[in-house]
């Protein structure tokens, strides 16, 4: 299920920052360890989808991830309306 698969990038961002002792609400500096391990080489567009086929996501979450860290978890919920956001939890929880 797409939304369940999104949901899986915001947890293991959640976790992943919460592990490094950071805010998970909060935007933060990424080093350039993180930048490296986090980031494709480049920027492609294949079949409409940024890195690689819509099959294969590993570039688009590890990219999403980055993001999530860099911009914060307060500042990424408020790219679609609340909503959106109820519904898609909704779909992942009640399903």
């Amino acid at each position: 299920m797409r939304v369940l698969n999104e949901l899986s990038i915001f947890r293991h961002a959640i976790d992943t920052v919460a592990v490094r002792d950071r805010s998970v609400w909060c935007q933060h500096a990424i080093d350039v360890e993180e930048f490296r391990a986090y980031t494709p080489e480049k920027f492609e567009l294949l079949d409409g989808y940024l890195f690689d086929t819509r099959q294969h996501t590993e570039s688009r979450r590890r990219l999403l991830h980055l993001l999530l860290v860099n911009v914060g978890l307060l500042e990424a919920v408020r790219v679609a309306p609340e909503e959106r956001w109820r519904e898609a939890l909704q779909r992942v929880y009640e399903t």
